[in-house]
Formats: C-alpha cells, structure tokens, sequence
C-alpha cells in the first residue's frame, strides 16, 4: 500500500480485505490490524484523485461481511467513517458517492451485534441518506410532464437513500435498538422540515414513509400524520406528491389508525382537494393513495363524501386522458366495494360514461389496461348491486360488445361467470374486512 502506483495501492487495499473476509477467527485477524490506519490513508489518497476508478476498486471491497467490520470495528469512528462519510457526501464521481455510502450500511450491518455502536453508525448514516435524498432535479415542469409510473426512475440517488433509510430502521430493529433511532430520525426530520426547503421537505416526508412500518406507538403514528396532513397543502408540487404517497404508505402500515372516523373526516376533504390540484401528477398520487386508504374505511364514515368524489371521478373519466382514467375507475371500484348497495343511485349517470370509455380505447392496443379496469369495475358493479344489475349493465355495453373480437367476449364471459360462481358460493357468509393490510413499501 505504500507503492506510489495509486492501481498498487487499491489492489493492495483490495487484496488485505478480502483476506480478512476469508480469515474465520479473530486471533487470525488480530495481527493484520496495524495495517488499518494504511487502509485508511490509501482511501483518502485515492479520494483525491481525478481518476476515481481505483477508488471505486477499494470501496467495492469494503461491502462485505461481517468479518470486515469486526476486523474494523476499533477504527471506525477514527479511521475509516470520516473518509467514507466525506466521499458519500462529496465525492465528485456520484458512483463513488454510492459505494461509499453502500460501505457504511455495511459496516452498520454488520456490527449488529455491538448495540452501543448502532447509534453512532446511525446518525452518521442518516446524514448520508439525507444527502442522497435531496438530489432532485430542480426542473419541476419537466417532472410533472413525466409519466407517473418512470417519473423517478432518473433520480436513483434519492430512491437510493430511502432505501438505505429502510436498512438503517431495520439494522435497528434486530438488535431491540429502533427506539434511540428513531430519536435520531425524529430530530434530523424536524430539521427538514424547518428548513424551508422543498427538496429537504420532501426528504422529510420521505422519511417519514420509509419508517413507518417500524414504528408501533399510535401517538407517534398520529404526530406523523399530522406533519403529513400539513403538507398535502404545500405550495410546491413534488411537496404534495410526496405527501400523498405517505399517505400511501400508512394507510398500508397504520390502517386502523388512518381510517378511523375522525381520521376520515380529516383525509376525505384533502382528497377532494386532491382531484383538483392544478398539477395533474399530483392528482394521479392522490387518487393512487386513495385505493389503499379507502379500503379499510368504514361504509358510515365514506358515504357523506360519495357523491363529491363521483361528481370529480365523473369529470375524470371524461377527460380523455387515459391515464387519469385508470385511476378514476380503479377509485370508484373501491367507493363501490365500500359502500355496498349506497352506490345504486349513482350506477345509471356512471353506466354511460363507462360505455364511452370501452368505445374509445377498444381498438387502442396500448389501452388494454384500462379495457380491462373496465371489465373489473363492471364485475365490482355485480358484487355490489346484484345479478339483475350486471344483465342491465351488459345491455348497456352490447354495443360495445359486438365489436370485440371472439377471445375478448369469452375471456369477459368466463370472468363473469368465475365471479357469478364465487359469490354464490359465499353469499350467505357474513362480509368481513380486513383491517391490517400486507406491509409494503411505496418508494416515493
């Protein structure tokens, strides 16, 4: 490592680590630990270079096992963190920035052992994923033009810090320790939100979303919410957008605790606004969260807002945009699940407007999707108000029907019937709900 040759030295470094991941017993170890300061220094030297291949070849040694952080775990807080936090922060070559970063989880992960030392890895890491969260691009317009479901795949740093806050949570976690992270977390997310920031918002927001399947205590659960509440309203769009998908996430992780009554009659009016919003991205999000929060809300708590959500669905459905089309059907089959036979008076006003929709796309190969959303939302309509409704709805598409090719009708034909069968099987079962969706990540 005291080569001058900066490919030596990486190597050399590259060379003693993978050493050690094959050394099984600490007393083995023991005597190559002199040469860590050396580790260290060949790291910065080469951090320091124009070039940052051989740099990249030293860090990518560094994401091992648990072996490598034992080796380590004497010098970390002296030697090695400083450097690697200094690269992961600014490093000029973002693939170095990543490895850097992907080393420091990798020692947190492998120390899970030592409990003292997750805090301190913590609050270094954390630093780190705020760093990669804020990393968005600052052209708005160009965003909210981007299709929904690509709109982020250009941003890898920031999806790339939520996903290390998730690892950071649960390192924490196995080890009993999420409690003191959590603390850490708390503060670093109050800090986001004071700033003012719209990029260091939406870190918070995002943060917020990735932890929330740790955290059990209903009274932090509610504190969060309210922070989320308070920004569905922010000024900035991708502030709103981001805010939506937290609700997103706790309606999958805090079900009973999001669509509770006074919860509700909190959420339904934002969502109102939410169709509104003058950017149509954001509009798509909130009509996205809404499939997870509206099916755990109560039929009693949902059937004041019906008819405001169908009369903006209804605008939805019309306005060509296939996309917004999707989302609007896909919402108002969960209205319809909800809220049972209350949703009868708006079937024949809805019928029309859906038979518009399968005439328009019929024929568009791109469309299929949103054909079949169609075909679902007709099905939700038979489960929901009965055989005799889902004859009258056939009659009001036979035109449409014609027109579809022979693989389509039986295809429709046989689904109907699967349903049709089903729920004759269980109709004399009484309705439950789940109440406790699967828990899954959304990354925002």
């Amino acid at each position: 490592m005291a080569d001058p040759t900066d490919t030596v030295k990486a190597e050399a470094g590259a060379m003693l680590i993978s050493l050690i991941d094959n050394i099984e017993t600490k007393e083995e170890r023991k005597p190559f630990a002199t040469l860590i300061p050396e580790v260290s220094a060949v790291m910065a030297h080469l951090a320091a270079s124009a070039d940052s291949k051989q740099l990249n070849t030293l860090l990518q040694s560094l994401q091992s096992t648990t072996e490598v952080a034992d080796f380590f775990k004497s010098h970390i807080g002296s030697h090695i963190l400083p450097v690697l936090c200094g690269i992961a922060k600014s490093h000029k070559d973002e693939a170095a920035r990543k490895y850097a970063f992907e080393a420091i989880l990798c020692f947190l992960e492998g120390t899970l052992a030592l409990r003292r030392v997750i805090c301190y890895f913590s609050v270094v890491a954390v630093e780190c994923a705020i760093f990669f969260m804020i990393q968005l691009e600052d052209d708005v317009e160009a965003w909210a033009a981007e299709d929904e479901d690509d709109g982020e795949d250009d941003e890898e740093s920031h999806t790339f810090g939520k996903e290390a806050v998730d690892r950071i949570c649960r390192s924490a976690q196995k080890v009993e320790a999420f409690p003191p992270v959590l603390d850490i977390l708390k503060q670093a997310i109050t800090k986001l939100f004071q700033s003012g920031e719209w990029k260091q918002v939406v870190a918070g927001i995002s943060t917020l979303s990735m932890i929330a399947e740790y955290v059990d205590d209903e009274a932090t659960v509610l504190q969060m919410m309210q922070g989320i509440k308070v920004q569905l309203g922010a000024s900035h769009a991708r502030v709103r957008y981001s805010a939506w998908g937290a609700v997103a996430q706790f309606s999958e992780d805090h079900s009973d605790v999001v669509t509770a009554d006074t919860w509700v009659a909190t959420l339904c009016p934002e969502f109102l606004k939410g169709l509104d919003d003058p950017c149509n991205r954001v509009s798509l999000r909130a009509m996205e969260a809404f499939q997870h929060f509206g099916e755990n809300v109560e039929r009693e708590d949902l059937e004041p807002f019906v008819q405001p959500f169908m009369e903006k669905l209804g605008a939805r459905l019309q306005s060509g945009n296939a996309l917004n089309q999707k989302k609007a059907i896909t919402f108002i089959a969960v209205i319809a699940g909800q809220v049972d036979d209350s949703f009868a008076p708006y079937y024949a006003p809805l019928m029309p407007v859906l038979k518009q929709v399968i005439q328009s796309t019929l024929h568009k190969v791109e469309e299929h999707t949103l054909l079949g959303l169609f075909v679902c939302c007709l099905l939700f309509f038979y489960l929901f108000l009965g055989r005799f409704c889902l004859l009258l709805l056939f009659f009001w598409v036979g035109e449409v029907l014609y027109f579809l090719d022979c693989l389509c009708v039986v295809c429709l034909l046989l689904c109907s019937l699967c349903v049709i069968v089903a729920t004759s099987i269980q109709n004399k079962q009484p309705k439950t709900k789940n109440n406790k969706q699967q828990k899954t990540k959304t990354l925002l």
